[in-house]
């Protein structure tokens, strides 16, 4: 009897051990089950929203690599044929995972599974859902770490919108939601757990972990130089800079750990996803959700994100004096902030400047010798 192909398609969703399961499981082929490989690239975020944008060239992951429109279409076309060599294997069960799926419009979406059902593979699609608390706070860090200017009305939840595509597309059998909760996971670790449910054994990978949260000082300053500073793109020296500036205050301010601006939700709004959550998934957050549900007033974000312990303040002001920066007296923590961002720009490379200064002289030289010469 021919063994059943199939694809399963972790979705996610947002901060849900997404990239420790792709950084864990990457490069996997047991002979009855492999992790996809786009060719080059094993990680599946990049090459998937790639595929399923309408303008790649414009995705922030290329221009901070700093692909041109042709290299990003070179990379497209590569990573489309990689994925119809996965789909003909005879390997009975492929494996999907990339956090971007669960963002994308639902008419992607079904592309997608249109194009696997095509190639004779059975679509099942896996997601772990994070309770509302944690997930407001750990969706704001990463967007944060991401150098974004969040919206005033910061809303991470969004359940409804990116699980009703599936529900709507595939039978109830086929669709596999699970609690995020350590305690509902197998090993207490995403990673060990959707590792199981793909009949991975556990010496076939090595886990990893990724995406580790942020202190609560740091993920204020960020806040404030988020908005402080334009959000810049386009460029890897900038990608770069953004990184060391973030490494910088990582490892010279101290704090507790973040908690959810719990006052900053929008207790209505989240009770109108939390109902559709339990009536189409049988997950149910509500009672999780009640003791924190009076201090819910949808207050805006900004002045609690811009609160500094003292000895915060005294720390900043240690590396602007370590950098040599001198700032106007005064200057407050986003300007502060702004100066050590801007200090971790590498000077712009040399070598094409000197090599155009070094050309045009030689052709200067070539055209004095003509006219001395009377050629």
């Amino acid at each position: 009897m021919t063994p059943l192909k199939r694809v399963i398609l972790h979705i996610g969703l947002p901060k849900t051990g997404s990239s420790s399961i792709q950084a864990s499981l990457s490069g996997v082929d047991t002979g009855e089950v492999r992790v996809v490989r786009f060719g080059e690239t094993l990680f599946h975020n990049l090459p998937l929203a790639t595929l399923l944008s309408d303008d790649p060239a414009r995705m922030r992951q290329h221009l901070n690599r700093g692909h041109s429109p042709t290299q990003v279409e070179a990379r497209r076309a590569r990573w489309d044929a990689a994925f119809d060599t996965e789909l003909a294997r005879r390997t009975p069960t492929l494996v999907l995972s990339a956090e971007v799926i669960s963002n994308a419009p639902p008419d992607k979406l079904h592309a997608l599974a249109d194009r696997i059902e095509a190639s004779g593979r059975r679509l099942e699609v896996f997601a772990y859902v994070r309770e509302p608390i944690g997930l407001f706070g750990s969706a704001l860090q990463q967007r944060l770490k991401l150098f974004d200017r969040l919206p005033r009305d910061f809303d991470p939840f969004q359940y409804r919108k990116r699980l009703e595509p599936w529900l709507d597309r595939l039978p109830r059998e086929r669709i596999t939601l699970r609690d995020f909760r350590p305690e509902a996971l197998a090993g207490g670790s995403p990673v060990q757990d959707f590792a199981a449910h793909c009949r991975v054994a556990p010496d076939a990978f090595k886990e990893k972990r990724r995406n580790e949260s942020l202190n609560a000082e740091v993920t204020r300053l960020l806040w404030i130089f988020n908005d402080a500073m334009p959000v810049s793109t386009g460029r890897p020296r900038l990608a770069e800079a953004r990184k060391g500036f973030l490494r910088l205050l990582k490892q010279n301010i101290d704090g507790p750990r973040f908690a959810a601006p719990v006052a900053c939700i929008d207790p209505d709004r989240l009770d109108a996803e939390l109902d559709w959550l339990a009536t189409n998934t049988g997950i149910d957050y509500r009672p999780d959700v009640a003791p924190f549900r009076p201090d819910m007033t949808a207050a805006p974000l900004d002045p609690v994100m811009r609160e500094l312990a003292p000895e915060t303040v005294v720390r900043l002001d240690g590396l602007v004096a370590k950098a040599g920066l001198t700032l106007p007296q005064g200057a407050g923590p986003g300007r502060k902030l702004a100066a050590l961002y801007l200090a971790q720009l590498a000077p712009e490379p040399l070598e094409r400047e000197r090599s155009e200064r070094s050309f045009a002289a030689r052709i200067k030289a070539l055209l004095r010798l003509k006219e001395t010469s009377g050629g």
